[in-house]
């Protein structure tokens, strides 16, 4: 990140800081989202196959009301809210940083750099230096 400092101008150094910290917030998003969407889907889909292979009975002959598949769809309904919560902003904030990556690399290919000799001061001192 240093030597990135002494070949990018100050505005694109910025925003190269600015991208990279969108990426980094959107791969956390994009890992938080996936375990909370499968956490969830994994449950309503294990309790749809708990239902199916034990249906629920009552020996006396009363009526059994079975909430499973009303979990099962509860409990998808917020997979893909989740889902949709956290993946969208996820997505926003790849795109945008990896946008601004390819602004500053193309900026940076624009640049002509040609040769020149100078004596002045340098960042070490006072000498010769010699920019290609």
């Amino acid at each position: 990140m240093q030597s990135s400092l002494y070949i990018l101008s100050p505005e694109n150094f910025n925003m190269y800081y600015k991208a990279r910290r969108e990426y980094v917030s959107a791969i956390t998003l994009w890992a938080v989202g996936g375990v909370v969407t499968t956490c969830f889907m994994g449950y309503a889909c294990g309790t749809l196959i708990v239902s199916a292979l034990h249906p629920p009975h009552n020996p006396e002959g009363h009526e059994v009301v079975d909430m499973s598949p009303v979990f099962a769809k509860i409990s998808a309904g917020i997979a893909v809210g989740s889902a949709i919560l956290f993946f969208t902003p996820a997505l926003v904030l790849t795109l945008d940083s990896h946008k601004k990556i390819d602004r500053i690399v193309a900026d940076y290919n624009q640049k002509s750099n040609s040769p020149s000799l100078s004596f002045g001061p340098t960042r070490y001192g006072v000498g010769v230096s010699l920019n290609f």
